[in-house]
């Protein structure tokens, strides 16, 4: 079985909508964001983290937690072999909770 040995971003149903209903400009840039706190993940060796939020454009906000990646939760029998290109960080994702436009 091929794994994917780099962090991921995970959208759930609700934010996913919430996504899809950005002008597509608006999903460029959202999504531009996402990808460089990914990037930043797998940088930084990763760890757990809940109630991560930021404005990724003026007016807007994402929240999110990084969590382990859900293969990796349950404990597996034998040796888990990882190429030498992966990182700490690729071990875990990031769980969009919500996009919402400020007040």
């Amino acid at each position: 079985m091929v794994e994917n040995w780099h962090a991921g971003i995970y959208w759930p149903p609700k934010p996913r909508a919430a996504f899809h209903a950005l002008s597509e400009e608006d999903q460029a840039l959202l999504a531009d964001f996402m990808e460089v706190q990914r990037l930043e993940l797998e940088v930084s060796g990763g760890g757990e983290k809940e109630g991560l939020a930021a404005e990724w454009k003026t007016g807007w906000a994402v929240a999110w937690d990084i969590r382990l990646k859900p293969q990796l939760r349950k404990p597996r029998r034998g040796p888990r072999l990882a190429p030498q290109t992966a990182t700490l960080g690729s071990n875990y994702r990031i769980e969009v909770l919500e996009v919402w436009k400020l007040s």
